[in-house]
């Protein structure tokens, strides 16, 4: 296995919540998402990169990072944004190229309805008229390029 897809599945482990690879060879690299649990992620397309948000370390303290990954390093992308949160739902919209993120678990045990959405350089949230979803968490959020919403 080269060194690439070793680092490449030990991201993939990692994001998944798997730990470390089994492979000797692998190192982890700064800098680096602390070890997080109930984060979400998605592939933004425009960035090349799989982006992750949120999630709580083993000290049960909420992240509100955005991080990238590119299959060989993380960066982080912001930390301006949402308030700290588990089991959100995210999605990308690629026929407006942004980041999508919908309630989850805030710090305070509250399950949140609040809608954001990232540009690319900052977050911004979006306040609805009328009637929306309301709170909710572990749920999933997607995209529809045909329908375009």
């Amino acid at each position: 296995m080269s060194s690439e897809v070793r680092q490449k599945v030990a991201g993939l482990c990692f994001s998944l919540g798997l730990g470390a690879s089994t492979t000797s060879a692998w190192q982890p690299r700064d800098p680096w998402p602390p070890p997080l649990a109930s984060h979400v992620m998605t592939y933004v397309s425009t960035l090349s990169r799989v982006v992750l948000f949120g999630g709580t370390n083993p000290a049960r303290e909420m992240s509100a990072t955005l991080w990238s990954w590119d299959g060989v390093s993380w960066v982080v992308l912001d930390e301006d944004g949402p308030s700290p949160r588990i089991h959100a739902g995210m999605a990308y919209d690629t026929g407006r190229d942004r980041l999508l993120v919908f309630g989850g678990i805030g710090s305070d045990g509250k399950t949140l309805a609040d809608t954001w959405e990232w540009d690319g350089e900052q977050w911004m949230e979006i306040v609805t008229r009328g009637l929306g979803p309301g709170p909710r968490d572990h749920h999933a959020l997607a995209y529809d390029p045909v329908r375009e919403s």
